[in-house]
């Protein structure tokens, strides 16, 4: 997960290592498993606002 904070400022692939690397982290820590379902909650309303087809 420091990798793909790293890279949110360095040229890589931030958006597929970060959830990668919750999704890893998810399946031994309480927090993380919280932080992922919240994430994926807000995700499609996050995704129809950037997409211009907001509610």
């Amino acid at each position: 997960m420091g990798i793909g904070i790293a890279m949110i400022v360095l040229p890589g692939p931030a958006i597929v290592v970060i959830p990668i690397g919750l999704s890893i982290l998810a399946t031994e820590f309480v927090w993380a498993r919280n932080l992922l379902h919240r994430i994926k909650e807000r995700l499609p309303e996050r995704a129809r606002k950037w997409m211009g087809t907001g509610k």
